[in-house]
């Protein structure tokens, strides 16, 4: 038997493809829907460049120059990070802003490891992930992390960081 995984965010469907000629409609068997881990801590979350909601849009670079105003309900006494990375930078990752240890829903009183810095594609065209995170404790780095070849996989992980919301913009190269 074959199956397929249908993500239908916050929802993963698996489906049987190769159901017998008999079975005319539907045309997959449902094998079971499942909510995606970690999703139970998912906030309600905003973020805006330029007073615009990040949706998977592409922004001018000058609306984006300015750290983007950060809105979510958080749960109860619980921290949070906020992380902004290009996945499209040549080492793997750069990283463009990193705040831990966020109390309540007031990214201004974290803890700011890595200063913002606005996106700016050396050619082409660059996705921009901003990440927010439900911590599980407080977070204490030894180190400063680097800029480039950032893994938010890796920071996740070492620091079993809950994802809560992600949202995607794209930049475009601006020649000078």
């Amino acid at each position: 038997m074959r199956f397929n995984v249908i993500n239908l965010y916050p929802l993963v469907v698996i489906v049987q493809t190769n159901v017998p000629s008999r079975i005319y409609d539907p045309t997959f068997i449902l094998f079971g829907v499942y909510r995606m881990p970690g999703l139970k801590n998912r906030a309600s979350y905003s973020v805006k460049f330029a007073g615009k909601e990040a949706a998977n849009n592409l922004r001018p670079r000058a609306n984006t120059l300015t750290a983007p105003n950060v809105k979510y309900s958080p749960s109860q006494n619980d921290l949070y990070t906020l992380v902004i990375w290009d996945p499209d930078a040549p080492n793997p990752s750069f990283l463009h802003w990193l705040v831990v240890n966020i109390p309540e829903d007031r990214v201004d009183h974290g803890e700011t490891l890595v200063e913002y810095m606005p996106p700016t594609p050396p050619s082409g065209t660059h996705r921009y992930y901003v990440g927010l995170y439900r911590q599980p404790m407080t977070i204490q780095l030894s180190t400063e992390p680097e800029r480039t070849g950032f893994s938010i996989d890796e920071f996740t992980k070492k620091y079993s960081l809950e994802e809560s919301g992600v949202k995607m913009i794209r930049v475009q190269h601006e020649s000078v």
